[in-house]
Parts: structure tokens; sequence; C-alpha cells
């Protein structure tokens, strides 16, 4: 076998022995110093309880010529391998082949995987982006809700329909008409408390919204001093009227003022000069009425009375 140990040069040890060749004796002597013979003990041990060489040995084959039959068979093993080998070449080849396939396909998909996770990344920056601007959204329409709500009071309160300017000019005072009125006089307390809670303060808190809520009372406020004035001139003939009715004694009987007690708050909160002008017409009246009164009582109790 190439690079091994031929056992059959062992028969040639004698012949290419050199006679002539030297030793250092004292290399050789064994016999000054203690030999550990336990390997070698052991080996022995090992090989006399071998059954295979028991069997040799007991069968008298010769070693030298079974060493050389284990090695022709070695040989042939070994030239047996090197053809099987080399017939499956083209399958190594082959697996080699695929084997390169696949890890180009590997690399492929690595490349793609990379890829993936930067769109991922790029996605999720996205998708952040997307969050950001959907918040910023939300919160622009919660603050245009509140707006819109503040603005829609805003307007419920200031503007006056055409059908209260209608029916607070040309309607008769009566019933219906306390209603028309508790309608404006909601109004103007609506005005009269926006302008306290922004005099002197520069417009108030609130910005750009408070300005025109602002300049939407300027331009509302004279209108509604208007119909305000208009209802203060009907309520004032209505109740001079039923005043003046009151010196009829069916009138004072009846009461009739007593269920229009609101026209007289109305006065004496948007018109304190007419609500003056009505007591003391209301005073003078009942002051004639009662004094009337009693003289026609004392007039004929005086007759009787003994001078």
């Amino acid at each position: 076998m190439d690079g091994g140990y031929d056992l059959r040069s062992v028969g040639s040890f004698d012949e290419d022995y050199d006679s002539n060749i030297e030793f250092d004796r004292s290399t050789l002597d064994i016999t000054n110093e203690e030999v550990d013979f336990t390997e070698l003990d052991d080996l022995l041990g090992d090989l006399s309880n071998d059954p295979r060489m028991e069997g040799m040995l007991k069968d008298g084959i010769d070693l030298k010529t079974y060493l050389e039959s284990e090695e022709d068979k070695l040989l042939e093993i070994e030239k047996q391998s090197i053809a099987d080998y080399l017939s499956q070449v083209g399958n190594f080849l082959a697996l080699h082949q695929e084997i390169t396939a696949c890890d180009g396909i590997l690399d492929t998909m690595e490349q793609l995987l990379s890829g993936f996770q930067t769109d991922l990344g790029n996605i999720s920056s996205e998708i952040k982006t997307l969050q950001d601007k959907s918040a910023s959204m939300s919160a622009s329409l919660k603050n245009r809700k509140e707006v819109e709500t503040q603005l829609s009071d805003f307007i419920d309160h200031l503007v006056v329909p055409k059908l209260l300017v209608k029916q607070i000019c040309s309607s008769e005072v009566d019933d219906n008409y306390i209603g028309y009125l508790t309608e404006l006089d909601k109004k103007i307390s609506f005005i009269k408390n926006f302008n306290l809670q922004n005099t002197g303060g520069g417009g108030g808190s609130g910005g750009t919204l408070n300005r025109d809520k602002i300049i939407a009372i300027q331009d509302m406020e004279p209108q509604i001093k208007k119909l305000k004035t208009k209802a203060v001139a009907k309520i004032k003939d209505f109740l001079l009227k039923k005043i003046n009715a009151l010196q009829k004694p069916s009138y004072y009987e009846k009461s009739p003022l007593l269920k229009y007690h609101y026209l007289n708050t109305f006065l004496y909160n948007h018109s304190p000069e007419t609500y003056t002008l009505i007591l003391d017409t209301y005073t003078h009246t009942m002051s004639s009425i009662f004094l009337h009164s009693f003289r026609s009582l004392l007039t004929p109790l005086s007759k009787h009375i003994d001078p």
C-alpha cells in the first residue's frame, strides 16, 4: 500500500543490514535504570485474550502469510473504493452544482428579505407619519366641532329671526306677546353679559374667534336696541290704556293688569324711565280711584251725622 508499511520487506531486512554500522552501546544499555514493562504486559494480555489470535495459534497459521493476505484484501478494498468514487464523480459534481445553485438562491432570498425588511421599515415610518397626521386631524376636527358648537349657541342667542321681529312690531300685546318679549329679553341679556365679560380686556380670550364675536355683537346690538325700543313703546301704550281703564269700576274689580306683571318686569330691566312713568301713572290713577271711592262712601254717611 502507498505510504503504508510493507510487511513483505521484513524478509529482506537481514540482506539489507550493514554489519559495519557502529552503535553507541551506552544508549542501548537498559540495565542501568529500571524499565516499566506494564504496558507491554497489558498488550500481551490483550493478544492472549483475542479469540482470533488464539485461533490462529491453535491452527498453526503463519502470521506473516496471514498479514500478507490481509494486506492484499485491503488493497483490493481500496481499489474498489476508488472505483466506486470514480463512478460517482458525476453525481458528486451534480450535487456540487445543486449546492452552488442553492447557495445562489439563498443569497437571492437574503437580498429579497433584506429589501423586504427595508420596505417594512419604510412602511412603519409611513404608518407613524399617518398616525401623527391622523392625531393632528382628530385634534383639528375636535377643535372645529367645539368652535361650531360655540358659534351655533352664539348665533342662536344673538340672531333675531324675522318672525320674532314681525311678532314684536306688529302683534297686539296679549298673552302670546309675553312669550315674544321673553325671547327678546334673552337676547338682550346675552349681549349685556357678553359686553361685561369683554370690557377692558382688549377683546378677552379666544383670539380671532372672540374678535369675530365682538364684531357680530356690534352689528346686531343696534338692531336689537331698536326692537327693544319698539317693544317698550307698545308695552307703554298698552299699560297706559289698561291703567286708564281702571277708572271704570268693572275693570278695577277684575284686576286686568295682574296677568301682565311680566310687562312691568321687562320695563324695569330694560327701560327704567318708562317703568317709573307707568308706576307713577298707576299710583296717581289708583289714588284718584280710591279717593273718589272714599268720597262716594263718605257723602251718604255725612247726611246721617249730626251737625
